[in-house]
């Protein structure tokens, strides 16, 4: 296919995108030359002879209670060629004017070398439940996130004013959304959005989303689902705009009934004035969904009283863990934390722990008052919120034992994780975090072959 730049043009545009998938991915790639990479990359989508190569390997996450999220890691010129295909598209693909009013998750691509350096500086990255650890945008991810659970705060509190604490809110997700996208349906709906000055790109991209995952669908193209993929956000964009026509008919039936629709990837919320309209909306919504190939995941299904919801979110602990907080307000907020753990609400427990982390690195332990420091302690410890912690966090938590002297302590804990923790994103975060602190009584050898022991083998037995 013609390639309207020229080759170093190419290697010039592509060159942010490459180191930073090399210096950002959870599995190191073998020392590669960048420019050659490029080089080469460039001379096989001009002459038609690119293919998806296999995968290096699946990383596996804890998609929650022990099911694996599975997440496959591409090598470097398969990652270069998915990233080409969507940065030429995605002024079409994340067309602003499309857009549902309330829904999040659609951003285009910046530089990511630019947004990626202070990765470890951003303090709201607690808030947010999965993202890639190589995400692309960092900063883009995390604004729209934030503006997300502000428009569902601003939503809340618009109810609140007209029906008092008299309304309800349904929240739910889609099951296994990446892998039930149909990909025809997905060309289909991209070529009508598309111009044909840009058909080659989208031929390309179409050809790398069918024939990607090779070692499951052997020879076979592939017709149903994407790949979350290690970086994320190209998969995040073709997610998003496939869910666009979704979002225009919900958000006109809500509109109709008085309700309102927000929306943050598959994270969606109906907000209603009674019950019934709350679960009419939701038996609409999946027959909507159904057309394109989707279904909402009922185990995750909840329709809630305005104060349930209020506690679920839990909006107030989190408003009072700003950034600029003051230490009342802090441990205040941590007594509520304890508070409603004491009284075994349903919340968003994990959200407020990984915030309480964030805020005592920054503002040191001495920030917490001295009766609240081992029931937190223990919390930060709990070995669920470690074993889904991605190397950062891990960090920061070993910065507030450190400050306690309980350093040791922390890192057998960790150890003893790695034999009774399945999923393998822990071992491969772990193994990262080990590497950064210089650990030199560790034998690393022993943790790669847990890795391996845990790795998704090819092949369908």
């Amino acid at each position: 296919m013609q390639i309207h730049e020229t080759k170093s043009e190419f290697i010039a545009s592509m060159l942010p995108f490459a180191k930073h998938v090399k210096k950002q991915s959870l599995i190191e790639f073998p020392l590669i030359d960048i420019q050659t990479g490029l080089s080469n990359l460039y001379n096989d989508i001009s002459n038609n002879t690119y293919q998806p190569t296999i995968p290096r390997d699946y990383i596996i996450f804890n998609k929650g209670g022990n099911v694996a999220r599975i997440v496959p890691t591409f090598e470097f010129t398969d990652y270069c060629a998915y990233f080409y295909c969507l940065n030429k598209l995605q002024d079409y693909i994340c067309d602003i004017k499309d857009r549902t009013q309330g829904t999040f998750g659609g951003w285009r691509f910046s530089n990511p070398i630019k947004e990626i350096e202070n990765f470890e500086d951003l303090l709201m990255l607690d808030t947010i439940q999965y993202f890639p650890a190589a995400a692309i945008d960092i900063r883009a991810w995390l604004n729209e996130w934030n503006e997300y659970t502000r428009k569902a705060y601003s939503v809340f509190l618009d109810y609140q004013s007209k029906f008092g604490e008299d309304f309800y809110v349904a929240i739910f997700d889609i099951a296994n959304f990446y892998d039930n996208i149909k990909v025809d349906l997905l060309e289909k709906r991209l070529r009508h959005k598309i111009p044909n000055t840009l058909s080659n790109e989208l031929d390309l991209l179409m050809y790398f989303l069918h024939y990607w995952n090779k070692p499951f669908d052997g020879y076979f193209s592939r017709h149903t689902g994407i790949p979350q993929d290690e970086v994320g956000d190209c998969s995040r964009q073709l997610a998003n705009f496939y869910l666009r026509e979704f979002d225009k008919r919900i958000f006109n039936l809500t509109q109709a009934s008085g309700s309102s629709y927000i929306r943050f990837a598959d994270d969606m919320a109906i907000f209603s004035n009674d019950k019934y309209t709350a679960e009419k909306h939701i038996f609409e919504a999946s027959k909507i969904l159904y057309k394109i190939g989707l279904n909402i995941n009922v185990g995750k299904v909840h329709i809630m009283k305005a104060s349930e919801y209020r506690i679920y979110q839990a909006f107030d602990i989190i408003s009072c863990l700003s950034d600029d907080t003051t230490k009342e307000n802090f441990n205040s907020a941590v007594r509520e934390f304890f508070d409603y753990k004491m009284k075994k609400y349903a919340f968003r427990s994990d959200r407020v722990i990984k915030r309480i982390i964030t805020l005592l690195v920054k503002k040191g332990i001495n920030f917490l008052e001295n009766e609240l420091l081992e029931p937190t302690i223990t919390s930060i410890l709990d070995e669920t919120i470690l074993a889904d912690s991605p190397d950062f966090r891990l960090s920061n938590v070993y910065k507030i034992m450190k400050e306690l002297n309980r350093e040791d302590y922390y890192i057998t804990l960790l150890d003893s994780m790695i034999k009774k923790t399945f999923h393998n994103s822990f071992h491969y975060h772990l193994l990262k975090f080990y590497k950064n602190i210089n650990r030199s009584d560790f034998n690393f050898d022993m943790l790669q072959s847990e890795i391996e022991n845990r790795k998704l083998k090819f092949g369908f037995y």
